[in-house]
């Protein structure tokens, strides 16, 4: 049923989506583009108390990093939504949703999943600073109907074939006996 109502939604759209998508997407990166710009000045997590001793820059970039990280997380479900109208299938998947959010660029993947999948309150900027701080750059795909979602890890190399002529392991002579 959930599918067929999508599938309707997306009929409906399909000619406003593109333009939909665009003023989400520029709202998005001009959220992600402030947070960066916050967090380049001071951590969002940065002590409360040594705050009260800084300069009006850094007491509004610490401010801004947990507002512009709260905004990026309520600007999250519509750009998913409007990722869904252009075409994204399983767009509510983290494999999606940080493809659809970020370039991860060489960053470790292993600290891409630890920082989006921090848990709600753990962090004043949430998983959006995190993910800063690991070097995802934050930016809404630019074209979502081509997005390839981001896995956890590599994709594993090919096993190469197996040569007829070598040897057998002294393993498979055990087995074999």
């Amino acid at each position: 049923m959930k599918n067929a109502v999508w599938q309707r939604l997306a009929e409906i759209h399909k000619a406003s989506a593109p333009d939909a998508y665009a003023v989400i997407k520029d709202r998005w990166n001009q959220a992600a583009s402030e947070l960066t710009t916050a967090i380049g000045i001071v951590d969002p997590d940065t002590n409360p108390i040594e705050i009260t001793k800084a300069d009006d820059e850094t007491r509004r970039a610490w401010w801004a990093g947990e507002e512009k990280s709260a905004e990026l997380g309520r600007l999250l479900g519509p750009l998913v939504s409007a990722a869904f109208l252009l075409g994204v299938r399983q767009a509510e998947t983290d494999e999606v949703m940080v493809a659809l959010t970020t370039d991860p660029k060489a960053t470790d993947r292993i600290h891409v999943r630890r920082a989006w999948t921090l848990p709600p309150g753990a962090s004043r900027g949430g998983k959006w600073a995190a993910l800063i701080k690991v070097g995802c750059a934050l930016r809404a795909h630019d074209d979502p109907a081509n997005l390839v979602p981001y896995s956890q890890t590599e994709p594993a190399p090919p096993n190469p074939p197996i040569d007829p002529r070598r040897e057998p392991t002294r393993r498979s002579r055990m087995f074999t006996q």
